[in-house]
């Protein structure tokens, strides 16, 4: 019996209900209804599977209208998803309008920035949530705003890129653009394997086209017709784009990974711009499988809830918004492609890299309490005893906190990071270790399994900042075990620095 690591960083572990460690057999593989996101049911929908119209905000309905698989296209942009509604910590919770109200508003189509007007000209906007209420403040922000309330909301919103929706602005840190275009990158290693592409008489692909340019959304022009694009800046001349297919357009994390997993062959296509000359790739496609499955297939150690949230933050730290756009999926497919060929492909310059750097950093005074709660970024990583029950077992047969670190060193070597210095016995320092190909130093230690071990095994201030003087690009991270509701027991990795 030991105590389990502690809840929040400066809480002493003393107070918390004891671990029991058990041993474990070897976990099998995982089932793949087990390694994806299984929300994608539509809560509005009737017991024929149609959307209940009333409930639904105008604009979404134009959408809905023009696509005949629209419970494949927008199951998550019509459900009020609990847990996307709690990622924010705003004072003020969103106040959506009613449906009947919305659809009396203006169309969001009279604009490009999708602000849609009641008869008093307030100003209302749509979000993948409902539709809300908003104002113009003095620092040129639309803020939520009331008919009934005299002072202000302190939530506010921002349009989303290459569409007409908008999305809660929250304060985060976006890093700065990569030096190298990810889809330059893409397209020239996509070409260099397919030399002789060319596109199709008779490809798959032929059918999107229209003779005539639509008014709605982007298009390049392919042999005399347009075919729809995934959004994104057309005006910087890109190397690739994502051809659409007509029955689904790539949006929120949700939708794209029920795609993925039900109904592939919706997805987009490769089209690379060679000489000036677009051309499809019918082969390959650009993604072999849903994203949880990649991450599950590369990361074999993560708990299936870090497989979730990892491939959630991935999809929305690509394009820096919640809605995909063509520059977005060129990130991912390279990191994907990255993952699965590191011998033969370089790691993409961006954090997604590796999952270690896409971790946020947690405040000391952070609640590392499991939750089923979504946050902007990644706060966690879990990894489950199962699918490493021999290093699993050495340790619960005689736990320790020198232990448990040997386990996270075994965990980390086995999930192909180098291990450069592990903990000497009985002390206190990090385990350094960083991984081939990604120019990043990471050490973590651990919290202590009792208060006992507390003093003995914590970094002293002067350790902590020789660590900090000794490079400055080393990513700081602490490591414990936790138990959930339902008795199950994890290694987890947050950040400090």
């Amino acid at each position: 019996m030991v105590k389990p690591p502690k809840r929040g960083a400066g809480v002493s572990p003393a107070d918390t209900p004891p671990i029991t460690l058990h041993p474990i057999k070897d976990a099998p593989e995982r089932p793949r209804t087990d390694l994806q996101n299984s929300h994608h049911a539509n809560e509005q929908a009737d017991s024929a599977g149609r959307p209940d119209a009333s409930k639904l905000p105008a604009s979404v309905l134009i959408k809905a209208e023009r696509q005949p698989l629209w419970n494949v296209e927008i199951p998550d942009w019509l459900t009020p998803d609990s847990q996307h509604e709690d990622q924010y910590s705003e004072a003020d919770p969103p106040i959506y309008l009613a449906a009947a109200d919305a659809a009396r508003l203006s169309s969001p189509l009279d604009n490009l920035d999708g602000i849609r007007y009641d008869k008093h000209r307030k100003t209302y906007v749509d979000t993948a949530q409902g539709t809300v209420m908003v104002r113009k403040n003095s620092a040129g922000d639309y803020q939520q705003s009331s008919a009934t309330r005299r002072t202000d909301f302190a939530l506010l919103f921002e349009p989303i890129p290459g569409t007409r929706l908008w999305q809660r602005k929250v304060t985060r840190h976006v890093p700065a653009p990569p030096p190298t275009d990810s889809g330059a990158a893409l397209a020239a290693s996509l070409l260099s394997a397919n030399p002789e592409a060319t596109n199709l008489r008779f490809g798959v692909w032929r059918n999107w086209g229209r003779n005539s340019r639509p008014l709605l959304g982007q298009h390049i022009a392919i042999d005399g017709q347009y075919y729809p694009i995934v959004q994104q800046d057309l005006n910087a001349q890109p190397s690739l784009a994502y051809l659409q297919h007509p029955l689904f357009s790539p949006a929120l994390y949700d939708a794209f990974e029920s795609m993925l997993r039900d109904h592939p062959s919706l997805q987009p296509k490769f089209v690379v711009n060679r000489n000036n000359r677009w051309t499809v790739l019918d082969d390959p496609v650009p993604f072999a499988m849903p994203i949880t499955q990649y991450i599950a297939t590369t990361f074999r150690s993560l708990a299936d809830r870090s497989v979730s949230a990892l491939a959630r933050a991935m999809f929305n730290q690509a394009s820096h918004s919640e809605v995909i756009t063509g520059a977005g999926l060129a990130v991912l497919n390279r990191v994907l492609r990255y993952w699965s060929r590191r011998q033969m492909d370089q790691a993409p310059p961006s954090e997604l890299a590796d999952p270690l750097l896409m971790l946020r950093t947690q405040p000391a005074t952070t609640d590392l309490s499991l939750s089923n709660k979504q946050d902007q970024g990644l706060p966690r990583l879990d990894f489950d005893p199962g699918r490493f029950a021999s290093h699993w077992n050495r340790f619960a047969s005689q736990p320790s906190t020198t232990r448990l670190q040997r386990l996270f060193t075994e965990v980390l070597a086995d999930e192909g990071y180098v291990i450069e210095r592990a903990a000497p016995q009985g002390s206190s320092h990090e385990v350094r270790f960083h991984r081939d190909g990604i120019d990043q130093l990471f050490a973590l230690t651990v919290y202590p399994l009792s208060a006992r071990e507390d003093a003995g095994h914590v970094a002293t201030k002067g350790e902590l900042e020789r660590t900090r003087t000794e490079t400055s690009d080393v990513v700081c991270l602490r490591g414990g075990l936790q138990t959930d509701a339902l008795g199950q027991t994890t290694l987890f990795v947050v950040r400090e620095r």
